[in-house]
């Protein structure tokens, strides 16, 4: 890797970092990072998995959640989540490539559009326990298979199915980023075990990113929310029309 792609991959895993540990899709900007130096599909999937999962520990440890979650309800939802997440991710890894590359590009341009327009309110059924149960479970099993297939705004994701549960705002974030680290920790299982992640990019990009994570949970946006899940949003395009070209 040349100095001009390492500075790129810097550049990309601090500004993922940065918006991820705020609103949300860090992986939208270094996935589509990891596709634009090169890498298969699969290969960028892996790839950025330990920068996801770098980014949300960045956040409950930054954010203290840690401190506040009770872990107790949500470690059976998280369980169903990695197992979902070793699913997907073995999905990756097999599925064809040119058939990887055009979901991809879908769920990419999904997540981008979800960002973008993810309502700030949403009625609450006023059941906090059913994500719990099983149909609770299943739902996170089934998420969990989206975290480990593509991990992009998977977080947001689950923040979304709290908030509509019966959370507060606070506790379905702590939630969701303690969700998501154990999932992508499945997904980083399966990466390592079949020797698809390259090291070498991933571990700048997450050094990166935990600068930026750190940096952007500490740190007001003064542009406001909306600009940046705009930047996203065309940054998943670009992504998108390399994957189908």
């Amino acid at each position: 890797m040349d100095l001009s792609a390492l500075v790129f991959l810097i550049l990309a895993g601090a500004a993922g970092g940065f918006i991820g540990a705020q609103v949300g899709g860090g992986a939208l900007v270094t996935l589509p990072a990891l596709l634009y130096l090169g890498l298969a599909p699969a290969e960028a999937v892996a790839t950025n998995v330990i920068s996801a999962l770098v980014i949300n520990i960045v956040a409950l440890f930054t954010y203290n959640h840690i401190k506040k979650l009770n872990i107790k309800e949500v470690l059976a939802p998280a369980l169903a989540a990695l197992v979902g997440a070793v699913v997907g991710a073995n999905l990756v890894l097999n599925v064809n490539k040119q058939a990887l590359s055009q979901i991809m590009a879908i769920l990419l341009v999904a997540a981008g559009l979800f960002v973008l327009a993810k309502p700030r309110h949403i009625a609450s059924v006023k059941s906090k326990k059913i994500i719990r149960t099983p149909f609770g479970l299943l739902i996170a099993f089934i998420l969990g298979i989206y975290g480990g297939f593509l991990s992009a705004s998977i977080t947001t994701l689950f923040v979304i199915l709290l908030l509509f549960l019966g959370e507060n705002e606070l506790k379905a974030i702590e939630k969701s980023v303690f969700i998501t680290a154990v999932l992508l920790i499945g997904a980083l299982m399966v990466f390592i075990n079949k020797g698809t992640i390259q090291y070498s990019l991933a571990w700048p990009l997450a050094a990166a990113s935990a600068g930026g994570a750190f940096i952007g949970a500490k740190t007001a946006l003064r542009l406001g929310s909306r600009w940046l899940k705009i930047v996203l949003v065309i940054a998943v395009i670009f992504a998108a029309i390399k994957l189908l070209i």
